[in-house]
């Protein structure tokens, strides 16, 4: 069974394969006289260096779906475009590098900061307060707000005995 299904494949194999050099053929794309050919690249004796490719420097019209299109073909310069992208390429990294060092510069103050503070202080743990301690704590309170209405009643007292008051009476 799979010695029948090999033979299957590789017969769809030579087939697609027979067809797809038909197809190239019939398009001009292999010369007919190659059979597998191995692909050399362009030489230059063939491009002819001084003479102009086919297609450039000129325009085409092509109509699509009822659209007329213009296409205005030109030969590029790519010597130009070499160094500008050289250009945009060094621009690119010394920005990359400028934003790098600043960031190793932050980590550097926030390090040194945290140096300077010393270690941090452990947080204590909460913990409730027991009852003798929540005595103790309202008696605080409650002397210290005692106090302080001790001094206050001191104060209205003084100023009523002949200091100034706050209110002025008009006559």
């Amino acid at each position: 069974m799979r010695e029948s299904r090999r033979q299957e494949l590789r017969a769809h194999v030579t087939a697609v394969q027979e067809f797809s050099r038909k197809a190239a053929l019939d398009a001009g794309d292999i010369e007919s006289s190659g059979g597998e050919a191995e692909w050399n690249g362009i030489n230059d004796d063939e491009s002819g260096e001084g003479s102009d490719i086919q297609g450039v420097d000129g325009e085409d019209e092509y109509v699509d779906e009822e659209k007329y299109t213009t296409v205005t073909v030109e030969a590029m310069d790519l010597g130009k475009e070499e160094e500008s992208e050289d250009e945009e390429a060094l621009a690119e990294r010394m920005r990359k590098r400028g934003e790098r060092e600043k960031g190793e510069e932050r980590l550097m103050k926030k390090k040194e900061a945290r140096q300077r503070a010393g270690p941090k202080e452990k947080k204590k743990k909460f913990r409730y307060l027991t009852k003798s301690e929540r005595r103790q704590d309202r008696a605080k309170v409650k002397m210290g707000k005692a106090k302080r209405r001790k001094e206050r009643e001191g104060d209205k007292e003084g100023q009523r005995k002949g200091g100034k008051s706050g209110k002025v009476r008009r006559k």
